[in-house]
């Protein structure tokens, strides 16, 4: 099994679908972070691809390819850089991706109660958006969770 990579939007249930799909199938959890301004996580993603054992990803290139641009004005990840990616992650062998989602309201009402302050409300739809465009030029295979779903069937998906 190769690596298991969730993305999405915060509030979508993505570290809580690390740490069931970590239980299940004994890996550990990678969480990459935000990079700074200026900063580039590609190398960060590439290295990591090629030389970790496989690992539940909370977060990796599809995050900074919709975050980026509406945080920093664009993004360090490129769709040249997202094949680049895929394919090394294609070559390691049954990676795939998990793609976590939730209807806007929803999202909206999750980020009020959780007093988000990192993400605007009237960010989600942009961000969203991000994420749809990368999921088009994705060569990967993707399961979407909608947040609430039944996890075990993702886990079904992704072993």
């Amino acid at each position: 099994m190769g690596h298991i990579i969730i993305e999405g939007l915060d509030k979508t249930g993505k570290t809580t679908l690390a740490k069931f799909l970590s239980e299940k199938t004994g890996m550990p959890i990678k969480k990459f972070s935000n990079p700074a301004p200026g900063e580039d996580p590609s190398v960060e993603y590439a290295e990591f691809v090629v030389s970790a054992q496989p690992c539940v990803v909370d977060r990796m290139h599809l995050s900074e390819m919709a975050y980026g641009p509406v945080m920093r004005g664009e993004s360090t990840v490129d769709e040249n850089v997202q094949r680049v990616i895929e394919g090394l992650l294609a070559r390691r062998g049954s990676s795939v991706g998990v793609y976590c989602y939730a209807d806007e309201e929803d999202l909206k009402r999750r980020f009020e109660e959780d007093g988000e302050t990192f993400i605007k409300p009237e960010d989600i739809l942009a961000i969203k958006e991000g994420f749809d465009r990368a999921l088009l030029t994705s060569r990967m295979a993707w399961v979407p969770y909608k947040v609430g779903d039944d996890m075990e069937k993702v886990y079904e998906q992704v072993r």
